[in-house]
């Protein structure tokens, strides 16, 4: 009965006629849209599955039981295109080995969790689901590996750039819906409004949509590091259709961020823009950059003199307090076991003691027991000295191909690399206060931006002349 309450469900038989339109076309267009259609995935899926628990419905043998499944499915139809298309696809040596290495230690780290009375019921299938959004990189290997033209790679970042716009323009709907902005009713899209304010544990006017079970911070994050890929190589074309559809992903990232009201995600898109300042390098056309940084200029100030006072970007909140407490509650758990830490998922677990504040003035963070809120903090916990350096050498690979593309003598090239660059440049500082490996759509996406670059930086190493 359960199967057929999903199948008679009008919101999640849509969302399974979707998968299976979804399968249907990426099974004879360009591989390179296998990227942004995991990355469409990762945006959806958190909808329907808020949409079945609240209708107190299961989608465990569905293909949208989470964003794992379906990353699973889409990858394993890449391969077999792959394969059937007899297509030669080779893995970066180095960005690859750096990915799997992370993945082991992923295992070390259940090892470990096992003897340090870490083990808690589930962690199997966390860590499987872990696991698989390594694949993400796979994808995104094969689909910029397809894009070979300036033609192919246009239409990738633009394909990216809408699923990042829709991603915003969502979160900006519930915000203007929540506020009472909104001047029509939209069934469907209302009824995930309304299910998603239930949910929500967080301040009234932080918007959480449309990734529902992520916090402000993790959605404002994934905002910018889909914006800031794509926006270079649009504003770079010579094509003014690419150059609006770039200046509308501005204005959505902006506002995106600005109705989570995450000082996280803030901070982060100040970084992650900071390399379009570096003028002739990025490889962007003069007038769309100065267009780009007054829209974002204006936009972001307008927008945050509405934000309300206690979100301000300040070090004197409550959130900061708490997060304080928790990264001294830390130290001690990584001096306890320094070598191999406490073992997988400890950090993301309440093991952390905080002192009692107002729920409300933090957005949800109450006092008690909580997560490390630090992806620093939480490698170092977690997988000790050896899951540390696992992690930075992971950052420090990507870093390296971005610079390298930075340093091409093609514009192309220096224009994809000022995304990326801005895209580990927003990770980087938003890694400071949120822990994102802990968020499937975060993760997914980072793995996928990630291979893209990896094979850019292949494909520069590939036409080097031999010595």
């Amino acid at each position: 009965m359960g199967g057929l309450a999903v199948v008679l469900h009008p919101t999640l038989s849509i969302g399974l006629v979707l998968t299976a339109a979804l399968l249907g076309v990426l099974a004879v267009v360009p591989l390179y849209f296998f990227a942004p259609a995991v990355l469409a995935g990762t945006v959806v899926i958190p909808l329907f599955l808020l949409e079945s628990h609240a209708r107190g419905l299961s989608l465990a043998s569905t293909p949208l039981a989470g964003q794992g499944r379906l990353l699973l499915l889409l990858a394993a139809v890449c391969l077999t295109r792959v394969v059937l298309e007899r297509r030669i696809i080779k893995l970066p040596s180095l960005e690859t080995a750096a990915v799997s290495l992370y993945a082991l230690g992923l295992l070390v780290s259940l090892a470990v969790a096992s003897t340090r009375q870490n083990w808690y019921s589930g962690i199997v299938s966390d860590l499987a689901r872990q696991l698989t959004y390594p694949l993400a990189f796979v994808v995104g290997v094969v689909a910029s590996r397809s894009a070979s033209t300036t033609a192919g790679r246009l239409s990738l970042y633009r394909a990216t750039a809408c699923v990042g716009i829709g991603a915003c323009s969502l979160s900006t709907l519930w915000w203007a819906w929540e506020k009472g902005h909104l001047p029509i009713r939209i069934p469907l899209l209302t009824t995930l409004f309304e299910h998603s304010l239930a949910a929500s544990v967080y301040a009234s006017g932080r918007s959480t949509f449309p990734f529902t079970d992520d916090s402000p911070n993790t959605s404002a994050v994934v905002f910018v590091l889909l914006a800031i890929s794509t926006i270079p190589m649009l504003l770079s074309s010579e094509a003014r259709r690419d150059n609006w559809i770039g200046f509308v992903m501005i204005a959505a990232v902006t506002a995106g961020v600005l109705t989570t009201q995450s000082r996280t995600g803030l901070v982060a898109l100040a970084a992650a823009g900071l390399p379009l300042l570096l003028g002739a390098y990025t490889g962007i056309r003069r007038r769309p950059l100065v267009v780009a940084i007054v829209l974002l200029l204006v936009i972001a100030s307008a927008g945050y003199r509405a934000f309300p006072h206690n979100r301000k970007l300040t070090t004197q909140t409550a959130t900061y307090a708490v997060r304080k407490t928790i990264w001294h509650e830390a130290i001690p758990k990584f001096l306890d076991a320094p070598l191999l830490g406490q073992g997988y998922h400890y950090s993301a677990r309440p093991n952390f003691i905080t002192a009692a504040v107002n729920p409300a003035a933090v957005g949800g963070a109450s006092g008690g027991l909580q997560s490390v809120h630090s992806e620093y903090l939480g490698q170092l916990v977690d997988g000790g000295i050896v899951g540390g350096l696992i992690f930075l050498l992971v950052l420090t690979a990507f870093v390296r191909v971005a610079l390298k593309c930075m340093g091409s003598k093609f514009k192309i090239f220096r224009a994809e690399g000022t995304g990326f660059l801005g895209v580990i440049s927003g990770l980087a500082v938003a890694m400071y206060a949120a822990a994102v490996f802990q968020s499937a759509v975060a993760t997914i996406t980072v793995w996928l931006l990630f291979g893209v670059l990896a094979e850019r930086g292949d494909y520069l190493e590939r036409q080097r002349p031999s010595a």
